[in-house]
């Protein structure tokens, strides 16, 4: 269903090619040939191909590392009336891996909210590998970069997040 990309660990898109958004809401723990088992987070990327097509990208992002791994739908490219049926099938399949999805309706919000969700979601952004058994990051963290997060929103985040 998926060919891996190596050497690549952000999605390689410009924002006008972001068709849709699919993200898991749970995080499994994934084991991933060579790399280990971790939880685990997914997200399903539709795009726009230079050729004219459609395309799906899996991104999955080990939590405990920071560590992203991306995949490239099988075939990389097809017709756009053929769009649905590819990613009916991207979902069906990342489902059997055992992540619960949710699409963010990325077309359907207003421009300035697919901004803002096309540049702090993790696919589209350059992640930093962090050493295995420390912290993971917060929310606050990922969305701020890891050294633009001050200990006092870390705090507030972590506080607001135990509610």
């Amino acid at each position: 269903m998926f060919t891996p990309l190596p050497g690549h660990n952000v999605l390689p898109l410009a924002f006008e090619q972001v068709v849709a958004v699919i993200e898991s809401i749970n995080s499994p723990n994934i084991a991933i040939p060579e790399l280990g088992t971790e939880p685990t987070k997914a997200y399903l990327v539709g795009a726009l191909t230079p050729g004219g097509g459609a395309a799906i990208f899996c991104y999955l992002l080990q939590l405990e590392t920071n560590r992203p791994i991306l995949y490239i739908s099988n075939p990389p490219e097809v017709a756009l009336d053929q769009y649905t049926w590819l990613e009916s099938q991207s979902i069906q399949y990342v489902e059997s891996m055992g992540f619960m999805l949710d699409n963010l309706g990325f077309r359907a919000r207003d421009p300035g909210e697919q901004r803002a969700l096309f540049e702090s979601l993790p696919p589209f952004r350059e992640q930093q590998a962090r050493i295995p058994g420390s912290a993971p990051m917060t929310s606050a963290a990922m969305l701020l970069g890891k050294d633009e997060a001050a200990p006092e929103i870390v705090a507030l985040a972590r506080l607001l997040a135990s509610f």
